[in-house]
């Protein structure tokens, strides 16, 4: 079995634990007109800027408020404050662009000031999220690595947990009480051997989320503990440093399992919604944005829902409900009606016992395609999505026995979506690389990622070909200091890699990256 949480969580025996920093309404200030990418937009180009624009000028001390979060590269992308223009704040990337195709989250909190004393502080914090896009494919998956963890992998996360441009894999265990660590090599070639002990009681999720704000990733794990016959969730509010308060227990529906976390009601904050096992249903509970939980909404699917997501899924600019039903061997997808009520639209045929499930544009068309492990038949279905929320047949991947946990991201770099899945008997986690072709999007104006080194392999020297914007190009280490530095010549650059030790380098130019194994 397997306990997904979408956002930063942490279990407790009976229920879930949500850790999320919010902001209490201070006094009447600057409105915010408009934020750029809008919430929930998708295929956003990955080097954009988030923006958002007020109603009045800005303190320069309101450069601290609005802060991005991605999921995948660390904490505040940029490593830095926003800019403060006249009635805007920009945060603009630097060192690394967002991943291909992930979720994004933004903040707008209240230390938002109008200048010149005229206005006071921002009212309610604003909150939201995008994806980005990733590159067009065929969204076809062939066969590939299936890397040793240890014993029953029960769930896993991708983050880059050693600053080094790609995706890691981390993956919970479920007897052993601890947390495998699988570096990569940038192509989707994981190894080595380090485990975490954690403790405590088997299973459980683990996250990876940067909660003490200092831009690096931190582990998160679930206790699974003794049961799911209990119909609370816990939220505890962060401080902004990493320690968590409060004693809010929110009722839900009998037996919690798995909880996603959006804004399904378009009022700027993050609301929840969970499956309950022994309903048939899933619990939506509304914030009421200074993280107060409350409502009664009990959405019907099928028998034994055990993972549920939210996505835009029809291109209204709402978030949409998908949840597997393990009992009954389907996936039920709810649309919202943009007030966060969801209604019935589709149930979907899956293989037998679907027990978690990942969105993601794997075909690069700008919607959210759907994946589910089928813990019963060893395989993952993919659907691909035709833009309105309607699943078609696509794929069936074998994997290994029993998968259970499932992960989407671009481990090979080359743009577009793979996945990882745990597989609870085999003490292996399947990779499964997909086949990209075609342009990555880039913001308007901007040409698009053509970062290229060769040979690679490299021994003596390397020739890079730059992105037209670049004016200089770098190579850092794993650690990722700068080693070498050389200007940009029409489009080109020559490094010379002799004399350094051998091993993987990053080449960084014009915020793309690509990696050179030096020999």
């Amino acid at each position: 079995m397997v306990l997904k949480l979408y956002s930063c969580l942490a279990g407790a025996a009976g229920g879930l634990l949500w850790l999320a920093p919010f902001a209490s309404a201070l006094a009447q200030g600057p409105a915010i007109v408009t934020i750029s990418p809008a919430a929930n937009a998708r295929a956003v180009p990955r080097n954009a800027s988030v923006v958002a624009t007020f109603s009045q000028p800005l303190t320069a001390a309101s450069a601290g408020a609005l802060k991005v979060f991605s999921r995948q590269r660390g904490g505040l992308r940029g490593g830095g404050l926003a800019a403060v223009a006249g009635n805007t704040l920009t945060f603009a990337p630097t060192a690394y662009d967002f991943r291909p195709g992930e979720t994004v989250q933004y903040t707008v909190t209240t230390a938002v000031a109008g200048a010149g004393g005229a206005g006071g502080a921002l009212g309610p914090a604003r909150v939201g999220q995008f994806t980005t896009a990733a590159r067009v494919s065929a969204g076809q998956f062939g066969t590939g690595a299936d890397p040793s963890v240890d014993t029953q992998p029960f769930s896993s996360a991708l983050g880059d947990i050693d600053a080094d441009g790609d995706l890691d894999l981390v993956v919970a265990n479920g007897m052993s009480g601890q947390v495998s660590i699988r570096s990569n090599n940038g192509r989707g070639t994981f190894s080595g051997s380090q485990a975490l002990t954690v403790g405590g009681s088997p299973g459980g999720d683990v996250a990876l989320a940067d909660v003490d704000g200092d831009g690096d990733l931190d582990l998160l794990k679930a206790d699974q503990g003794m049961g799911f016959f209990g119909g609370t969730v816990y939220v505890r509010l962060n401080n902004g440093l990493g320690t968590f308060s409060g004693s809010q227990s929110v009722t839900v529906g009998r037996g919690p399992v798995v909880l996603a976390i959006g804004d399904v009601d378009g009022d700027g904050d993050l609301d929840f919604a969970v499956t309950s096992s022994s309903t048939s249903s899933i619990s939506i509970r509304l914030n009421d944005g200074a993280g107060n939980f409350s409502g009664s909404q009990s959405v019907a699917v099928g028998t034994t829902p055990w993972s549920v997501a939210l996505a835009d899924l029809d291109h209204d600019g709402d978030l949409d409900l998908v949840a597997t039903n393990y009992g009954d061997n389907t996936v039920s997808v709810r649309l919202n009606d943009g007030s966060g009520v969801f209604s019935g639209f589709q149930d979907l045929a899956t293989g037998t016992s679907p027990i978690s499930l990942t969105l993601g544009d794997v075909d690069g068309d700008g919607d959210a395609d759907l994946l589910v492990p089928n813990y019963g038949s060893n395989t993952v279905d993919l659907r691909l999505n035709n833009g309105t929320g309607t699943f078609g047949s696509a794929q069936t991947v074998a994997v290994g026995s029993a998968p259970g946990d499932i992960s989407l991201g671009d481990v090979d770099a080359d743009g577009d979506l793979d996945f990882v899945v745990t597989n609870f008997n085999a003490g292996t986690a399947s990779v499964r690389l997909n086949g990209g072709t075609g342009p990555l999007a880039t913001a308007p104006g901007t040409a698009p990622a053509v970062l290229a080194a060769y040979p690679n392999p490299a021994t003596g020297r390397v020739t890079l070909a730059l992105p037209p914007a670049a004016t200089r190009a770098e190579l850092l280490d794993a650690l990722g200091r700068v080693v070498r530095s050389v200007p940009a010549q029409a489009g080109a650059a020559t490094l010379d890699v002799a004399g350094l030790a051998p091993g993987l380098y990053v080449v960084r130019a014009a915020g793309q990256v690509v990696h050179i194994q030096v020999e």
